[in-house]
C-alpha cells in the first residue's frame, strides 16, 4: 500500500502486513511527522504512485496554506508553540534543524515559517532569510522565535533586525503565541504588540542626531526664521517612514508614532545652535 504525508505530501509504499489490526504510525522521513496509518477497507493496496520501501516517492508540493513549518529544538517549548499554532487550525510540520526545516517548507509551501533563534546548521535568521529570498515561500509569512534580548537603547526590534513579519521570547506566554499567530494569519483576535515606548524614543534620538551631524546649518536657518527648514522636514518625513518599515508591527496599531513624534519634537527644541 502507498500512504502519504499530511503534512508534506511524501509518499511511501508500506508492506500492509506488517502493520498489527490493520493500523499503525509511521514517521515521515522528510518533515518528521508522526502520523496514523491503516490498511484499506478491502484489506487490499491502495494503488499510487510510489518508490522503493521506506524512500519518499517524488511528489509535487501543494501550497497549502493550512500548513506552518515549526523550526524548534525538542522540548517543551517547543510543544507549547505546536499546541497553539493547531489549536488556530494550522497543521504543523515540525523539524529540529535549519536545512530540514527549509526543505520541509518547500515543498509545503506553508502559511507559516516559525524558527527558534538557534538552530543546528542553518540558524533561525539565515532560515527566515532563506525563505523571504525565494519567490515560491514569498506567501508565507515568517516569525522568529527567542534569540539575545536587544538592550534597552538599541532602536530596532529582533523582527526588525532580521527581517522577520514578528518576534516571540521562547517563554511567551499561550495567549501571546496565540496573538501573533492569528495576527501574522490575519485571523479574527489577532494583535501584534507593539514595540516598547524607548524603542521608539531610542530610534527618534538617533535620527536627531544625525540632523544635526549632517544639517546643523539648515537648523539654524530654521531656528531664525521661526519654521522648519525644507531639508530638514524632509529629512524627518524619511526618517518617520523608516520607523514603520524598522517597527513593521506599528502598522496595525492607532496613533503609532505617537512617542516618536513626542522624542523629535523635544529633540528639536534642544537641537538648533544657540
Amino acid at each position: 500500500m502507498v500512504v502519504a504525508c499530511p503534512t508534506c505530501r511524501a509518499q511511501y509504499r508500506l508492506d500492509a502486513q506488517r502493520l498489527k489490526g490493520g493500523r499503525g504510525r509511521l514517521r515521515c522521513a522528510r518533515c518528521r511527522t508522526v502520523f496514523p496509518v491503516e490498511a484499506g477497507t478491502d484489506g487490499g493496496e491502495q494503488r499510487a504512485a510510489a518508490g522503493e520501501t521506506g524512500t519518499p516517492a517524488v511528489a509535487a508540493p501543494r501550497a497549502r496554506l493550512e500548513i506552518a513549518v515549526l523550526a524548534f529544538e525538542p522540548g517543551a517549548a517547543q510543544k507549547r508553540f505546536q499546541a497553539v499554532m493547531q489549536a488556530a487550525g494550522l497543521r504543523v510540520a515540525l523539524a529540529d534543524d535549519g536545512p530540514n526545516a527549509l526543505d520541509v517548507a518547500r515543498r509545503s509551501r506553508p502559511r507559516l515559517v516559525a524558527s527558534s533563534f538557534r538552530l543546528p546548521d542553518l540558524s533561525g535568521p539565515e532560515l527566515l532569510a532563506a525563505v523571504r529570498d525565494e519567490p515560491a515561500l514569498s506567501p508565507s509569512r515568517t516569525l522568529l522565535i527567542g534569540g539575545p534580548v536587544p538592550r534597552l537603547h538599541s532602536p530596532a526590534t529582533l523582527a526588525a533586525i532580521h527581517g522577520a513579519d514578528a518576534h516571540l521570547p521562547r517563554d511567551a506566554r499561550e495567549t501571546e503565541i496565540d496573538a501573533v499567530v492569528r495576527a501574522l494569519l490575519g485571523l479574527p483576535g489577532g494583535e501584534l504588540a507593539p514595540p516598547a515606548e524607548e524603542s521608539l524614543r531610542a530610534h527618534a534620538r538617533v535620527s536627531i542626531a544625525d540632523l544635526k551631524l549632517y544639517f546643523e546649518r539648515e537648523l539654524d536657518a530654521g531656528r531664525r526664521d521661526g519654521r522648519l527648514h525644507p531639508r530638514v522636514a524632509e529629512y524627518l518625513a524619511r526618517a518617520r517612514v523608516g520607523c514603520l518599515d524598522r517597527f513593521p508591527e506599528l502598522r496595525t496599531t492607532p496613533a503609532p508614532l505617537t512617542f516618536w513624534d513626542d522624542e523629535v519634537r523635544k529633540m528639536l527644541r534642544k537641537a538648533a545652535p544657540a
